[in-house]
């Protein structure tokens, strides 16, 4: 309601406030991942995400309004095993303000994001790209 630099807020605050929140509740690790991230410390991949986002992007082809990419596996780490699972967040034209090319975005949603990611890469996506995934962690007991 209060425009696009505005909602620049939700995503930096509320929406890692919701994965820690769900993380807590399903004692996972519940998080957005992308290769390209705004930032690094809590949107980097892992080595499994990586592969899974990089497979993702593969096969955006077959993406369309009523499809969406997923995985899920059982993963052998160094502490044990975990349940992975990752779904697909498509660029959609409300994404782009933010996410998309320079002539996409407006000066005050640049400056915006400059100062609240300064090593921003998560730009120049087009409608339909994979902008990233939601990633669940879980060690099985």
């Amino acid at each position: 309601t209060s425009g696009v630099p505005a909602s620049i807020k939700a995503c930096s605050e509320l929406a890692p406030e919701i994965a820690i929140d769900l993380s807590k509740q399903f004692d996972a690790k519940v998080t957005r991942v992308s290769l390209k991230h705004r930032n690094p410390l809590i949107g980097a991949p892992d080595s499994w995400e990586q592969l899974v986002l990089t497979e993702f992007d593969d096969n955006k082809a077959i993406l369309s309004s009523n499809t969406i990419l997923e995985k899920s596996a059982i993963v052998n780490e160094p502490r044990g095993f975990y349940f992975r699972y990752m779904q697909t967040l498509v660029v959609k034209p409300v994404c782009l303000s933010c996410h998309g090319r320079k002539s996409d975005i407006t000066t005050a949603v640049e400056s915006r994001i400059e100062k609240n990611y300064p090593n921003d890469i998560a730009k120049n996506y087009d409608l339909g790209d994979i902008r990233g995934a939601i990633s669940i962690k879980k060690l099985i007991k």
